[in-house]
């Protein structure tokens, strides 16, 4: 009866570190991304209108990109990105806004320069 009891307490004990390693784990990769980074997350965020916050960021280092994708609770209204026009009858007719639940940037890591930036309804 004891040894279960101690057995179910190192378990337990075990349980809880291991959550707390994983959670300052993550903490640590957030804050270690580097500022250029940071800098094209930014301008992505100037391309949508209204200061959206994003509910959630997450990386990720393939062999010759890095890859931020930023998900929004709600949709958000791209007001930067190029809008092309239509000629209808003789009338300049825009396209519709752009809406979206999610930006993907595609950073090149070596010129640190924004590659692409693609919305998506996820």
């Amino acid at each position: 009866m004891k040894n279960a009891a101690l057995l179910v307490l190192a378990i337990a004990v075990l349980v809880l570190f291991t959550a707390a390693c994983g959670s300052s784990r993550q903490a640590a990769v957030t804050r270690s991304q580097p500022k250029w980074v940071a800098t094209a997350e930014g301008l992505a965020l100037k391309m949508l209108g209204g200061n959206p916050k994003p509910a959630s960021i997450s990386y990720h280092r393939g062999q010759k990109t890095l890859t931020v994708t930023l998900r929004f609770s709600h949709a958000v209204v791209c007001t930067g990105c190029p809008v092309e026009q239509a000629v209808i009858h003789g009338r300049i007719v825009p396209s519709p806004l752009i809406h979206a639940r999610s930006a993907t940037i595609a950073i090149d890591p070596r010129t640190h320069q924004m590659v692409s930036f693609s919305l998506g309804r996820r």
